[in-house]
């Protein structure tokens, strides 16, 4: 941030593209700190990692999939953007600690179209719900790094209108928009 101030313009960073929640952050911290950096969106985290890695970008804001980089010793983890720490990386603050106003995890979801019948998804939701508390899923979810949280439909739903409330805010604060073209339902 020093350094962003200090040179206006000459920090470009990487994200998964405009909008996005990695995004989101990094104008948070930029228009809170007054540092004028440049995004770089990229159309997958797999390119902005190969961006940083190849030095075309000072750094990413990303979500999980930089972690066996930094496991490797090929990155370094400056700060999460969940609620609390990260267990994988406890040494790292979190960027509400670090004093922005900024939590947002990201989730990963299994979505059907709209018109799914109930029976089938119901039938759906309590496979899922057993699949969660499997040893093997856990074990698996540990192994990368993630945290496992489980929504119901319901939960899912309320959780995504709270979260979208949470981003628009963020993305209309930072005058990346100026309103969101959609509204939640």
């Amino acid at each position: 941030v020093d350094d962003a101030r200090k040179h206006p313009g000459k920090i470009k960073y990487a994200t998964t593209g405009v909008g996005s929640t990695s995004h989101a952050a990094v104008e948070e911290i930029a228009a809170r700190d007054k540092a004028h950096m440049i995004h770089v969106p990229f159309k997958g985290s797999n390119e902005a990692m190969t961006a940083l890695m190849g030095g075309h970008v000072q750094f990413a804001s990303l979500t999980s999939e930089f972690v066996p980089l930094v496991k490797s010793g090929k990155l370094r983890l400056l700060a999460t953007m969940g609620e609390e720490r990260s267990p994988a990386f406890p040494q790292v603050p979190t960027m509400k600690e670090a004093g922005y106003d900024f939590v947002t995890d990201a989730v990963y979801a299994i979505v059907a179209p709209a018109q799914l019948p109930p029976d089938l998804a119901n039938k759906l939701e309590k496979a899922f719900t057993r699949a969660v508390r499997d040893k093997q899923y856990l074990k698996t979810i540990s192994r990368m790094d993630l945290v496992p949280v489980y929504y119901n439909s319901g939960n899912f739903e309320k959780f995504l209108k709270v979260n979208w409330g949470v981003i628009n805010r963020h993305l209309v604060s930072t005058g990346l928009i100026k309103q969101a073209a959609t509204q939640p339902e």
